[in-house]
């Protein structure tokens, strides 16, 4: 089984899973097709964030593909260049921090990978070398961003083909990505890290004047770790650990816990009302308090717990919306990715987030490589005292 939110992405992956191919081989080629097919949601330029089911051991693992900012991404950087905010779009968030895709696509490949990296990226590249047509959403997505790629010549050269945004069943090329995605099929996530697209990235970057240089794409990893456990109702729930916000669905799902919303309609003004206000609850923590926990302490297990849940609920009100500061005050309820299951043969299975932040991220290509760079980096804090302030390989 595989799903996607593009019919040509998830055959790909089911292909890879009829060839013999694992879930995470299938979760490979889909996420590579993704980021042709659908570049203004994913690609090689954003972060990944795993979930991998083992079939025979029953053991849930986490895989973090999210990129770690440059060695000069501090708060002196940003205060030098007059900044009181990172931008939303540009080369600034773009470069803040590496991308971390396809360092995970390598380590979840070595980890569960059946076929050779090479046999799930074929899809991908043929997409990338000899065209796919756009859909009615591209489209759309293009002409809403077209101020925001028109600056930006690799970008206005990929999608504003002759100046305008593309109509539906035109068909696009990135004959840039093709070559970049062959350089990872023969060399792995060295292929895009070092060797001959890494120079050029940061090359890029270097005239553009942005921040992460070859040897922060050289230092750029993915780890694993344990995910964060929950239940709800009796169903157990696995989460993303921080620094991703995955916690905050469990707090969400403690928060409603006692309500009984399975008894009214579905989509009824009283359950839609309950879960807004679960989700401004969980995301005004996330915004105080998420992080790297490697870099600050992150009371995860606090804001997981039944007993946060209770001192929190009873903000909770069917008569009226919350109090302005009990909503998030720091970035955004919204929020733009892919997501993509797979299960093969086996009973393994993947659940996999591939992003590139918001939509087009940066809104920038980096040259010749055709990779649209995320723009999450937009996400830090210039406040010294947050605890989402930028700095070295945070």
């Amino acid at each position: 089984m595989v799903t996607s939110p593009h019919a040509l992405a998830s055959q790909a992956g089911v292909d890879v899973l009829r060839a013999g191919g694992s879930a995470v081989d299938a979760a490979i080629a889909t996420s590579a097709a993704l980021a042709v097919l659908y570049p203004h949601m994913t690609g090689l330029g954003g972060d990944a964030f795993w979930l991998i089911y083992d079939g025979a051991t029953h053991r849930v693992r986490h895989l973090d593909g999210g990129g770690r900012a440059a060695a000069s991404a501090d708060l002196a950087a940003f205060a030098s260049r007059g900044l009181r905010e990172i931008p939303y779009r540009g080369i600034l968030p773009a470069t803040v921090t590496t991308p971390g895709s396809v360092a995970s696509w390598g380590e979840a490949h070595a980890a569960y990978g059946r076929l050779p990296l090479a046999r799930g990226l074929e899809s991908a590249i043929g997409y990338a070398r000899e065209g796919y047509p756009v859909t009615t959403r591209l489209a759309a997505w293009i002409a809403a961003c077209a101020n925001d790629l028109a600056p930006h010549a690799a970008s206005a050269e990929l999608f504003l083909p002759g100046g305008d945004a593309p109509r539906p069943g035109a068909l696009l090329r990135n004959r840039g990505l093709a070559r970049t995605l062959e350089a990872v099929a023969s060399e792995g996530a060295a292929g895009f890290y070092a060797g001959e697209v890494g120079f050029t990235l940061a090359g890029f970057v270097a005239t553009e004047g942005g921040f992460f240089t070859e040897n922060d794409l050289k230092a750029q990893d993915a780890r694993w770790s344990e995910p964060l456990v929950g239940s709800y109702r009796g169903v157990t729930l696995y989460e993303t650990p921080a620094p991703t916000q995955g916690f905050t669905v469990l707090e969400m799902l403690n928060l409603l816990q006692p309500f009984e919303l399975h008894q009214q309609p579905f989509l009824a003004a009283d359950p839609v009302h309950l879960m807004i206000q679960a989700k401004q609850l969980a995301y005004h923590d996330r915004d105080r308090h998420l992080a790297d926990p490697r870099f600050v302490d992150v009371p995860i297990e606090r804001l997981i717990s039944r007993a946060h849940a209770d001192g929190r609920r009873p903000l909770m009100d069917l008569r009226r919306a919350l109090p302005w500061d009990q909503v998030p005050s720091y970035g955004s309820l919204s929020g733009d990715t892919v997501f993509i299951a797979t299960v093969d043969a086996d009973g393994n299975a993947v659940a996999l987030i591939h992003s590139l932040y918001g939509v087009f991220g940066s809104a920038v290509v980096a040259g010749e490589t055709g990779v649209v760079l995320q723009n999450r980096g937009a996400y830090f804090s210039l406040d010294p005292a947050h605890p989402l302030k930028p700095g070295p390989h945070v």
